[in-house]
């Protein structure tokens, strides 16, 4: 990774590995167009540190139960099924699979409109 004076990413540097050459990559590079759309992203983990809570329970919290991802980018074709409108808390939202990543439903904190291309657009 080579970084600009303002210590953000200029360019990557990288070498594409087929897969026939037989060795597994050690990471994955993903690409989203220019165009983006800006979204939050909410990973749940297990809510305990330890395989079965005692008496202590609150000590045995996971820290990283909820990971927030505030500033996460989707692909842009997401924007005809995302729609606020479209968003119940009574039924079962729209579902996507995220590459690489899992699975993710439209959560009812969304206020994203596809036709003006505003408000927030929250997956968990």
């Amino acid at each position: 990774v080579i970084k600009n004076n303002n210590n953000g990413i200029a360019e990557i540097q990288c070498t594409l590995q087929s897969r026939d050459e037989g060795t597994k990559p050690q990471s994955y590079i993903t690409w989203v167009p220019e165009n983006g759309i800006p979204c939050e992203i909410r990973v749940y983990n297990h809510l305990f540190a330890v395989t079965e809570p005692s008496d202590r329970w609150e000590e045995e919290l996971n820290p990283n139960s909820e990971i927030v991802y505030p500033k996460a980018m989707v692909d842009p074709s997401v924007r005809e099924v995302v729609d606020a409108k479209n968003v119940n808390k009574w039924t079962s939202n729209v579902a996507l699979q995220f590459e690489r990543f899992g699975y993710f439903v439209v959560d009812i904190d969304t206020t994203y409109d596809s036709k003006s291309n505003n408000g927030a657009l929250v997956f968990n």
